[in-house]
């Protein structure tokens, strides 16, 4: 499998958690990607939970320094980490869930004809969300902020707080979210003109909440600008959030798209990678 470093080269100098979370990584997200391909549960479940559990070992495994301790950085980073697993954790479908997505529903429906059956497949319904997933997204928007008030507690830039950074970011990922169909997504369908280019279709009760994640992530990455400086230790942070960011794009598509089927493989694998490698990333910098 390749390293980060080679399918990233600008991330070569970037400081990474402990060795055994890294190469643990390195294993994971290949697998689980496979598993994602095949369309096998138990691998999807498993391997997601052992993904975290590496980003985690970041500032978990390395021993404080007498001098500083669990400073105010490091146990944010911690609790964005935290918050993270726990959604990794409720974001895993059920094993109904998971195939009903990928595969088609295990029980078939009865009592329709094959006329009904084809009209429903013509025109797809927005996915119900479970509650669980409900909880995944809550927990992610906590990590965020986590995330935000660490940044904040550590500064890189000298001159301080770059409101302009922080304002350009923040309208231009705000945009950028309602161009693709992530907030409020217009519904007549995909289109370079519309703002649902990832075609998706959304629940009404879902729309709200949704919106808040995305003010939040957006924030995070904006705060990341705004604070990133011209040392190595800003842009490191800047490049975990900005991958953090493109890898929601992902599961939004899986989430919310109006079509159903199995993922493939490199959608799985870039998505995942990115996320997982942004955790790491971000781990790296306590």
């Amino acid at each position: 499998m390749p390293s980060l470093s080679t399918l990233l080269p600008f991330t070569s100098s970037l400081t990474l958690p402990p060795p055994q979370a890294v190469q643990a990584l390195k294993v994971t997200i290949p697998l689980l990607a496979i598993s994602e391909r095949l369309s096998f549960y138990p691998g999807h479940a498993i391997l997601k939970l052992l993904s975290s559990a590496a980003f985690l070992a970041g500032p978990l495994y390395l021993t404080p320094s007498p001098s500083t301790g669990w400073d105010p950085y490091r146990t944010r980073i911690a609790a964005g980490l935290i918050f993270s697993a726990i959604g990794d954790y409720f974001l895993i479908p059920t094993r109904s869930e998971y195939y009903d997505k990928y595969i088609g529903a295990l029980l078939p429906a009865s009592g329709k004809s094959a006329r009904d059956k084809a009209a429903e497949a013509a025109k797809p319904q927005p996915k119900k969300i479970s509650n669980s997933f409900k909880l995944g997204v809550v927990s992610f928007a906590a990590a965020h902020v986590a995330y935000i008030l660490a940044f904040l507690a550590k500064n890189q830039r000298p001159t301080g707080f770059s409101w302009s950074a922080f304002g350009v970011t923040m309208v231009l990922q705000t945009a950028l979210t309602k161009w693709l169909g992530v907030v409020y997504p217009d519904d007549k369908g995909r289109d370079g003109l519309s703002s649902n280019v990832l075609d998706v279709a959304m629940e009404e009760e879902m729309k709200p909440l949704v919106f808040g994640y995305s003010l939040i992530i957006s924030g995070m990455m904006a705060v990341a600008n705004a604070t990133a400086g011209s040392g190595a230790a800003g842009k490191q942070r800047l490049i975990g959030a900005v991958m953090f960011v493109i890898s929601d794009i992902f599961v939004a598509k899986d989430a919310f798209g109006k079509q159903r089927g199995n993922p493939g493989l490199v959608a799985p694998a870039v998505g995942y990678g990115l996320y997982f490698w942004a955790q790491m990333v971000l781990a790296g910098t306590v």
